[in-house]
């Protein structure tokens, strides 16, 4: 969810309270966003839509990117002799 920043001051416990449920709250000024309201608690799992603004940000589009062979198990830290078991 985007805001501007004159509605962000207005609506700022329900947007916290936005936040402590999920939604992402992005505060904008002159529609580019400057800062992000977000909950402290973890939730887990992986974030796919933040994943997919990540890759896009990057210019990360696809697997087609990594070379041949990028994860052959051969180069696994428990073949190199770097993993540790705890």
């Amino acid at each position: 969810m985007e805001v501007s920043i004159r509605e962000a001051k207005s609506r700022l416990v329900d947007l916290i309270s936005m936040a402590h449920d999920g939604v992402r709250v992005v505060i904008t000024r002159d529609g580019t966003p400057i800062a992000e309201i977000t909950s402290c608690v973890t939730r887990g799992g992986i974030d796919f839509e933040l994943l997919e603004q990540t890759r896009r940000r990057l210019g990360i589009e696809d697997r087609d990117g990594f070379p041949e062979g990028w994860d052959d198990p051969i180069f696994s830290p428990e073949f190199l002799g770097t993993y540790e078991e705890r």
